[in-house]
């Protein structure tokens, strides 16, 4: 089964247990963050690595969980992840939950890549022309890839709008190759 299909049946599922409460819901998702913040400091390794037993994986996510004051709901989301070896799915299903979250709140991430960091007005601007485009409120997330010739691409939930110099000119590249065989 798709990976992405599997992570969003996970997350839904977890997401149908705050009953729309956002208040539990934002508390799942500082835990759940907390988690994704520990995976990078290695915890990933003892909870994915089959040289740590299930015992083992099991008492170090506990302890973190304990130790947090984690809720009920999170701990057993976590350890049912850990019991079915779907650990590896975790920032999947942490992005599938953010998501539902942000519908929710009809919040919309948009992520701009560009070579360099947008000067504040212009990410101002650009938020507030995407908020009228989409009709929600926008968060507005920075990237900077210094790859990057010239340009932005924004990224709105699956669309992409490529303004970089590279994607206008596969765009000039894929129309003049049009016109050829006229």
């Amino acid at each position: 089964m798709d990976r992405g299909l599997i992570a969003s049946r996970y997350a839904k599922a977890l997401f149908s247990t705050t009953e729309g409460d956002m208040r539990v819901c934002a508390r799942i998702a500082r835990e759940l963050g907390q988690i994704e913040d520990q995976m990078g400091l290695g915890l990933r390794q003892v909870l994915i690595n089959p040289l740590f037993n299930s015992r083992e994986r099991r008492a170090v996510l506990q302890t973190l969980m304990t130790e947090r004051d984690f809720l009920d709901v999170t701990q057993k989301f976590l350890l049912l992840l850990l019991e079915r070896g779907r650990m590896e799915l975790f920032d999947e299903i942490l992005f599938n939950f953010r998501d539902r979250m942000d519908e929710m709140i009809e919040r919309v991430i948009v992520t701009v890549i560009s070579a360099e960091p947008l000067p504040s007005d212009v990410a101002m601007n650009y938020g507030k022309l995407i908020q009228l485009e989409v009709g929600h409120s926008a968060l507005l997330r920075q990237v900077v890839d210094p790859e990057m010739i010239g340009g932005a691409k924004i990224i709105i939930r699956n669309r992409m709008i490529d303004g970089t110099l590279l994607g206008q000119l596969e765009r000039f590249k894929e129309h003049m190759g049009m016109h050829r065989g006229r």
